[in-house]
């Protein structure tokens, strides 16, 4: 980019992933957050049992100013309870949407990434009596850099090892995978054109 008739080098302008009509579809009492190798950043954040040490999640939505500490305290044990019920291998569709995460892994394989220890992993919960929710995918800076599944299948650093030896999360995945992969090279050729 030119300023002042000066180059200042390329940027890129993006908006962030947020709570919005035709952005993340969540309704007042619902959450986003992100699982975060940044959080050390934020001013608000907070960490589950199970996480690894590097991570942590960050607000998106509540803002990290409107985030009281009953709030903060209701989330840690909400996404304690969930990654209990991944980890210990209990009935997950009783807490996730299975589909979501089955998806959103999906996209990562297609695409070939390889960002395992990066963030750009959020998690949404619509409201206060839905399921937690994989999404939206973002950030594909590491696309095409792998030719075999996504690292996030074997890396320790989110749930997807422990959700690949669960019944429900395979077969959802299978499901989706044989529903789309007819028609996939055509859509993605569209979409290039």
């Amino acid at each position: 980019d030119l300023i002042n008739g000066e180059y200042q080098g390329m940027y890129y302008l993006i908006e962030p992933v947020s709570k919005g009509n035709k952005r993340v579809n969540i309704d007042d009492t619902g959450f986003l957050i992100e699982h975060d190798t940044f959080w050390w950043n934020e001013e608000t954040y907070f960490k589950t049992d199970r996480q690894i040490s590097t991570c942590g999640y960050t607000y998106k939505y509540p803002d990290s100013d409107d985030i009281t500490e009953d709030m903060q305290t209701t989330m840690i044990q909400y996404m304690n309870e969930v990654e209990k019920v991944i980890y210990e291998h209990e009935d997950i569709k009783q807490v996730i949407d299975v589909e979501s995460f089955a998806k959103w892994i999906l996209v990562h394989d297609i695409l070939g990434t390889d960002d395992t220890a990066g963030c750009n992993r959020f998690l949404c919960r619509k409201n206060d009596t839905s399921l937690l929710e994989m999404g939206p995918t973002w950030d594909y800076d590491s696309t095409f850099r792998s030719d075999d599944w996504s690292t996030l299948h074997t890396s320790d650093w989110f749930y997807y090892p422990q959700l690949f030896q669960n019944k429900d999360f395979i077969n959802a995945s299978v499901s989706i995978w044989k529903n789309i992969r007819p028609t996939l090279m055509n859509q993605i050729t569209t979409a290039f054109d």
